[in-house]
């Protein structure tokens, strides 16, 4: 194994032809190349990197001059010693309070969005209109969370209740289109179309009797045909309601459409299929997944992240699945990941330039014990060098019910919060 700190840590996207590629952010059998260290010289090896990897290390005396040198001028920003770079942000034990503040943010905001949406619920069950004013505040003060306390937000959407499944569930589903969108270069008026979709996409199952919704048991055809009923019903309790554009209704009418018809109220193909209502059923269908429901228990996130994967072709587009990953991430913010060193942790937040290695709330010891006091581990900040068995990348996505971990318990007694 080459020793990566005699190495140059240069982004995928500042790599230069003629550079020798030393070492990987990730195991040489992830990624599809030749040789286990080469010099960079041909388009399909720099465009298989920059697929498959965040960053790679260079090494100096193997590259050709020019492009060391440029490589290097283009990543002075951020390149160094990880530890010195991370120990603005923390360093390696960053202190709870800061993420505390953001959290608290976001639950207010999350709070404040329930209780426009049970409210507008309740008004739909009575007969009343939903107030497109009143949706558009609460989407713009969701987008302003999203774009300034991204990794708060998406946390909370890990956080599940059963018995508040349905308004919940819509607002996970603005949170994570939100950021989709944002990261899709989505702005303005078009962001806030995707984000009341997303929000008001259920609106319709107001008119279904409980016992349907959460049926254990496979739904008879007749229980079928009524549920997938709901997406027309959320039109139509738009349409009456006023103030909603066409573009809206037709993700309310189409967020259970697939590419290839298999989807429904209409069984749409190909283009029929519109790209924002797409981006709501990705967003639909993977909160669906890692959420608990009466008929199966909630997927970890890289096992639902792998099934839109498996389904990238026929339902939802390549290109469009491959995108939500990487808004996602690897490791998703609120999943529980193993340490190479053994120990858990829940993952809070992650850096752009560096998604491999986020920071997590430890939560059991290397020896499968509980942290008696819980601490933020910044991945991306180095141990000191004589540091032994400590934690530097993380090993697996793991499922929190087969170690009895509660996610969000352990949530809402470390930041003070009622989930």
């Amino acid at each position: 194994m080459i020793d990566v700190r005699h190495l140059e840590r240069v982004a995928t996207q500042d790599l230069r032809y003629g550079l020798y590629i030393a070492e990987l952010d990730r195991p040489w059998d992830e990624v599809p190349v030749m040789f286990q260290g080469f010099v960079l010289k041909s388009a399909r090896d720099l465009k298989t990197l920059q697929k498959h990897c965040e960053y790679v290390f260079v090494e100096r005396e193997r590259s050709q001059p020019d492009a060391y040198d440029a490589a290097v001028a283009a990543a002075a920003p951020t390149k160094g010693n990880v530890a010195k770079a991370a120990a603005g942000k923390g360093g390696r034990y960053p202190k709870k309070s800061q993420l505390a503040a953001r959290v608290k943010a976001a639950v207010e905001q999350r709070v404040q969005s329930l209780d426009f949406l049970n409210r507008s619920l309740a008004d739909v069950r009575l007969g009343r209109a939903v107030s497109s004013r009143e949706a558009r505040q609460v989407v713009e003060a969701l987008a302003d969370q999203v774009t300034n306390n991204a990794d708060a937000m998406l946390w909370l959407t890990s956080l599940k209740k059963k018995d508040a499944y349905s308004s919940l569930h819509s607002v996970n589903v603005a949170v994570l289109t939100l950021a989709f969108g944002m990261h899709l270069g989505i702005r303005g008026q078009s962001l806030e179309t995707l984000g009341l979709g997303a929000l008001l996409h259920d609106v319709g199952k107001v008119r279904l009797p409980s016992k349907l919704l959460n049926k254990p048991e496979p739904l008879s055809p007749e229980e079928w045909t009524r549920a997938k009923g709901h997406a027309e019903v959320g039109v139509e309790v738009l349409q009456k309601s006023g103030g909603f554009s066409k573009e809206v209704l037709d993700i309310v009418g189409m967020h259970h459409e697939r590419l290839d018809g298999s989807g429904y109220p209409n069984g749409l193909r190909g283009s029929d299929f519109p790209y924002a209502a797409r981006i709501v059923a990705l967003a639909n269908a993977y909160d669906s997944l890692t959420t608990n429901r009466p008929y199966r228990s909630a997927r970890p996130a890289d096992e639902a992240l792998q099934e839109l994967y498996n389904q990238r072709e026929s339902s939802y587009g390549s290109e469009l699945v491959q995108e939500f990953i990487q808004c996602i991430g690897i490791f998703p913010v609120g999943s529980l990941v193993k340490l190479d060193n053994g120990a858990l942790g829940i993952v809070v937040g992650t850096s752009p330039d560096n998604r491999l290695r986020p920071t997590v709330l430890l939560v059991q010891t290397p020896e499968g014990e509980p942290y008696q006091k819980r601490v933020l581990l910044n991945l991306a900040s180095e141990p000191e060098p004589d540091a032994e068995h400590s934690a530097r990348h993380i090993r697996d996505v793991v499922n929190p019910a087969e170690h009895d971990i509660d996610i969000g318990a352990i949530v809402a007694f470390e930041f003070g919060i009622d989930w």
